[in-house]
């Protein structure tokens, strides 16, 4: 089922969603081996994470800007920062990242 082009609150929350993901995996894509020691993580994660951040946020600009909004592609995109939410939470709590555990050998 479709949305209706009215949606100007969902639209504006994809689009800024789109905005900050774009703006953070670029930074984490680009900046992995300034941010690894400021931030304790891995450069590895944060190149990874930063990579597959770009596309989704372009997907996610592209969904925001269509004419008919598709409500299974707006639940995937929850469903998505849910995932993402949780995980974050497991390697901080876990202390698994700062363990250095995910990163790859050079």
């Amino acid at each position: 089922m479709n949305m209706p082009v009215n949606m100007s609150f969902l639209r504006y929350a994809l689009l800024a969603d789109a905005l900050a993901s774009g703006a953070t995996g670029l930074l984490a894509f680009a900046g992995a081996g300034i941010l690894d020691t400021w931030l304790g993580l891995p450069a590895n994660l944060l190149f990874y994470a930063g990579l597959s951040l770009i596309p989704y946020a372009a997907l996610v600009a592209y969904l925001g800007t269509r004419p008919v909004i598709s409500r299974p592609a707006v639940w995937a995109i929850v469903a998505y920062n849910v995932v993402w939410a949780i995980d974050s939470t497991v390697c901080w709590s876990a202390d698994t990242c700062r363990r250095r555990r995910w990163a790859m050998p050079s």
